[in-house]
């Protein structure tokens, strides 16, 4: 990593002489990437919101919203479920935009285990049915079971009993044409 990091920081400095804001926006952005790696997260954080930044000011929004979902992923696996909340509500907000139907996938899973973790069953509802609604517009499948598993307990601790018991027989239906 250190090579490589050098390599990048080289990048950037070009990038910024040459006065190439995609460029510099680019290379934050693998430089991000790279402190991840190294599990030098505060950094990351760091420099993803610099793109963000940068992303924003030239009017990029497919960068903006990749490096807010990134960013939200790291705030998920450092449990700031709040942080994290508000990172996939502005990537709902630009992939819809941007009509990117993945990545509003991915940002409604990531809603859904968040406002799951803080013990709002009904938002993890609604997201989980936006996310599931979305399933046929995707190019590729996703595994689905996280997002099920949500719907269906979140179902069963707002007493919705028949809604639970119709998402289960799907399931088993599924299994059983698998």
């Amino acid at each position: 990593p250190e090579g490589c990091m050098e390599k990048l920081n080289e990048a950037l400095a070009i990038a910024r002489q040459m006065g190439d804001s995609s460029r510099e926006m680019t290379q934050l952005g693998n430089i991000a990437y790279t402190y991840l790696q190294v599990a030098n997260i505060r950094e990351s954080i760091r420099i993803y919101t610099l793109a963000i930044e940068i992303s924003r000011k030239i009017g990029d929004r497919k960068s903006e919203a990749g490096y807010l979902n990134n960013l939200g992923v790291i705030y998920n696996h450092i449990s700031q479920h709040d942080l994290m909340i508000k990172t996939f509500e502005q990537v709902i907000e630009i992939s819809t935009e941007i009509d990117d139907k993945n990545l509003t996938f991915n940002a409604l899973q990531h809603l859904a285990k968040g406002s799951f973790i803080r013990g709002e069953a009904e938002a993890t509802i609604q997201y989980c049915r936006q996310a599931l609604d979305l399933l046929p517009a995707l190019k590729s499948t996703p595994n689905q079971r996280t997002i099920r598993d949500l719907l269906i307990t979140s179902l069963i601790q707002e007493e919705h009993f028949r809604e639970a018991l119709d998402e289960i027989q799907k399931d088993l239906e599924k299994a059983r044409l698998d």
